[in-house]
């Protein structure tokens, strides 16, 4: 019950403070109660709660013990900071905020095009140069107003870029990318909807990367830009936005190929829920580009959805 080795004597002193209190007059009755319990039981087996008391007093007193207190408060106070600091760090740092798809490629066929010499022409120099120095580039991204003027990666999970930079290095902001599901030949979407991810910063529409396309949510700047561009390699493709909507991750939005009951239900949500009436109806013909992140609520992502209207 008592501790080992350096703590002998303090056991041993303690033993005599206690042997010193039972022979003081009339200590013994206070500090260890009447001889004989109510059970028939001795006053030793209810003064080793008293014995415990008195080794721990005295044990107080030791510079060892000192020494642990205040290495325990130390210890409490480094593991609090580092509590702090990565509390800090989470609410800083940019999410991806969009449901990004589980690595599952059971869900879709996937069509993996590791050659497109002879598919045509590049629709930009720096798009050719892009693509010959990663070939993981798909297209170009491009919205007025929301300085997002950028690559579009894909690889084939949806990780790899989250936390990469164009260049394959380590950038906790990541890049912009498609699902690796959706399917494409260069110039071809051949999805009903295809998904883009990019990181932000929770409900700000001033942050980096897709924090600004945010901006949606005032009339006056979705009025005045209805349109953006988002090109394949060998395609130019102009999308018309038609809904900007907080979307609960319960809801499946990143389906690329839903039923018709599914699309409807759930590009009807995105439209009755959207911060601006754009006034736009789809059809079964249309093309959906969905551009996904987050927001300061867990479960809440930002989408920015948009048809094709134009493929020159």
């Amino acid at each position: 019950m008592y501790r080992k080795g350096k703590d002998k004597n303090i056991y041993r002193a303690s033993e005599e403070r206690i042997e010193k209190e039972r022979s003081s007059p009339g200590m013994e009755e206070e500090f260890f109660g009447s001889t004989e319990t109510a059970t028939g039981g001795t006053a030793d087996g209810i003064a080793e709660e008293q014995r415990l008391e008195i080794y721990e007093d005295l044990l107080k007193d030791t510079f060892g013990y000192r020494i642990r207190q205040v290495g325990r408060s130390v210890i409490s106070s480094v593991l609090m900071m580092a509590v702090g600091i990565a509390s800090v760090w989470f609410l800083m740092t940019p999410s991806a905020g969009d449901t990004v798809r589980e690595n599952d490629s059971t869900q879709h066929s996937i069509v993996v095009v590791d050659d497109y010499t002879g598919s045509g022409k590049f629709v930009s120099e720096n798009l050719e140069n892009a693509f010959n120095a990663n070939s993981d580039v798909v297209g170009w991204l491009t919205i007025d107003g929301c300085e997002v003027d950028n690559l579009v990666f894909q690889s084939v999970d949806n990780s790899y870029y989250l936390r990469k930079n164009e260049e394959g290095r380590y950038s906790v902001w990541g890049c912009y990318f498609m699902d690796f599901i959706n399917l494409h030949s260069g110039a071809t979407l051949y999805d009903r909807v295809t998904i883009i991810y990019g990181h932000s910063s929770g409900n700000s529409a001033n942050g980096n990367k897709f924090s600004k396309i945010k901006r949606y949510r005032d009339e006056d700047f979705a009025r005045e830009h209805p349109v953006f561009t988002f090109s394949l390699l060998f395609r130019e493709m102009k999308w018309e936005v038609f809904a900007c909507s907080d979307m609960p991750v319960t809801i499946n939005y990143i389906d690329p190929d839903p039923t018709e009951d599914r699309f409807r239900e759930t590009f009807d949500y995105m439209i009755e829920n959207s911060y601006v009436d754009f006034g736009i109806e789809l059809t079964e013909e249309d093309q959906i580009l969905l551009l996904s992140t987050c927001t300061s609520d867990p479960y809440t992502r930002f989408v920015l959805a948009a048809r094709l209207i134009t493929e020159d």
